[in-house]
């Protein structure tokens, strides 16, 4: 996704589109009451589609800038400068900022709603009227931070740094866990991941759950292991980082030993003093090349620092004939021509553009210094002579001119790209107690934990590795088991739903993560009610797992993955 397009989607209350559907406004801010997904790019693409052109103009509030050199104080004689006083504060004064967009951002859709409201354009005008939001979220500081001392997850060349803050038994972090993967889905190779340890003083298992996750380091398998941590957050008892381990068929006696001597103590105490040295107070905080996030944040939010982190990557990799050009004045392409996607390789000979005819939809895919000719249009086609991060360069009659990434129209955007990302809203990362979290906040800034109604199917949240020769051991007491399922007064359709009882010791259960009382509703596709409980022959036979269940009235999802 752009810059431009990634920003578009930050304007989290432009709803009104869908309101005034008589005036069919082109709305290039696309957006929604929630954060919504229509599919992610695969694992490795770069191919995105853009909502909107890249923004280039426009009015930046507490876009973080060096503060000016100015005296503000003397001690003895020794000045004490503006800009030393904000370095110290540069984190506060970016949360202030972006309260602040919030606020005018917020004042500006109400605005455009009334100008929208107030319009009477015929059908036809309307179609070619577009509003374009000019008002650009700040820019955070950008802080250098050490490697971490754990093992990344990514490629270690990767043109994006994601260092993550976090403490395992924050509910924040966990929720965060499948944004991260989302994002890391959308970028492909371009994205690598940090993790630094930041138990808070009210979270009592953080420590020694950081120091099981990086006793299963050592193993190569941290990343599992902090899935397992997650998906178990209220669990975090040296019985459960064993059994993690036992799943994982690292429960040597080395890894108890390290456990039981809490061997990295040390360095998650040094995650922590670096943390307090940059003035952290909450979980989670995400630096993206150093940009500073604050508290949880939505995917749109992560894509438009993202992007704006790889536009600063490619200015930097320019050579001195791109950034000559790219000072020219160089005009938008007045042609019929509309830029779908792209496909942005690290080798220039393989890096794509989609690119489609206005005239009459039509789209296909072109290379760099390739003709961009459809049929017969163009008595001398046009040359596509550079493809970059938020745009093409193209020459036509000697003239050069770029086309910014724009949306296709609405029915042929699935034809572009298999992989549309639909932008959407961002709420705010403002300030939040990471002990005083309501479940209505939880509904604001999550709203895709929600059900969704259409299938009723709860989204992925962390993952459960589960040992295949653990499994199979387990699957041999199967009658013994089965007697922990018992009808629940619950019905659908005349068939009672199955109640666990009496699991609190079972080791098969708690490894799971079940508990007495849990209504298990799905296993994988298939309903579980009395006379069907395909569990079992779903753990025989499957690699993925899933079990949906209803627990104090609310919906759980547990994910497995076999090994």
């Amino acid at each position: 996704m752009t810059l431009k397009a990634s920003f578009n989607s930050l304007s989290d209350s432009l709803c009104f589109a869908s309101a005034i559907t008589p005036l069919l406004l082109t709305v290039l801010i696309t957006s929604g009451c929630q954060e919504t997904e229509t599919s992610a790019p695969p694992h490795g693409s770069q191919s995105t589609v853009y909502d909107s052109a890249p923004q280039t103009h426009g009015t930046s509030i507490g876009v973080s800038t060096p503060s000016p050199s100015k005296t503000i104080a003397r001690v003895n004689g020794y000045p004490i400068e503006l800009s030393e006083v904000d370095q110290k504060i540069r984190f506060e004064l970016h949360d202030l900022n972006w309260q602040a967009y919030q606020l005018r951002q917020a004042a500006l859709n109400k605005l455009v709603q009334k100008q929208a409201d107030t319009g009477s354009q015929t059908q036809a005008q309307s179609k070619q009227q577009a509003i374009e939001n000019l008002l650009t979220p700040p820019i955070p500081p950008v802080t250098e931070l050490p490697k971490s001392s754990v093992s990344a997850k990514g490629q270690i060349h990767a043109p994006l740094s994601v260092a993550v803050f976090c403490s395992f038994q924050s509910p924040h972090c966990k929720r965060m866990q499948p944004v991260y993967q989302a994002l890391a889905q959308q970028l492909g190779d371009q994205i690598r991941f940090e993790h630094f340890d930041y138990p808070l003083s009210f979270h009592r298992n953080a420590r020694p759950a950081a120091n099981a996750a990086r006793c299963a380091n050592s193993y190569g398998k941290f990343w599992e292991y902090s899935d397992a941590l997650y998906a178990h957050q209220d669990d975090l008892t040296p019985e459960r980082f064993l059994s993690i381990a036992t799943q994982l068929h690292i429960n040597t006696p080395e890894f108890k030993a390290c456990l039981e001597n809490l061997e990295y103590r040390e360095y998650v105490e040094q995650d922590v003093t670096f943390g307090e040295s940059l003035g952290l107070s909450n979980v989670p905080i995400t630096f993206i090349n150093g940009l500073y996030i604050k508290g949880p944040a939505l995917l749109s939010t992560l894509n438009f620092y993202s992007q704006y982190a790889l536009s600063q990557v490619a200015d930097q990799a320019l050579s001195k004939d791109q950034k000559r050009d790219k000072q020219q004045q160089i005009e938008k392409s007045q042609l019929p021509l509309r830029l779908v996607a792209i496909n942005l390789a690290s080798d220039a000979e393989h890096s794509t553009a989609v690119i489609e005819l206005i005239d009459d939809e039509s789209q296909a895919l072109f290379r760099n210094n390739q003709p961009i000719q459809f049929s017969d249009y163009f008595s001398e086609p046009p040359i596509l002579v550079t493809i970059e991060a938020q745009r093409v360069l193209i020459k036509h009659q000697g003239v050069l001119s770029f086309l910014s990434l724009t949306a296709p129209s609405s029915d042929t955007a699935s034809n572009a790209q298999n992989t549309t990302q639909k932008a959407t809203a961002v709420t705010s990362t403002g300030t939040f107690n990471e002990d005083q979290q309501t479940n209505q906040d939880s509904l604001e800034l999550y709203p895709e934990r929600r059900f969704n109604e259409g299938n009723r199917e709860l989204p992925v949240t962390t993952l459960t590795p589960l040992s295949r020769e653990w499994l199979d051991e387990q699957l041999m007491n199967q009658s013994q088991l089965e007697e922990h399922f018992q009808p629940a007064s619950h019905k659908v359709e005349g068939q009672s739903l199955l109640k666990l009882s009496d699991v609190q010791q079972q080791e098969f259960y708690q490894t799971l993560g079940l508990q007495e009382g849990d209504v298990v509703l799905r296993v994988n596709d298939a309903w579980v009610y009395d006379g069907q409980n395909t569990l079992w022959e779903t753990l025989d036979q499957e690699k993925d797992v899933t079990i949906q269940l209803i627990r104090h009235g609310l919906p759980v999802r547990y994910d497995y993955s076999v090994q």
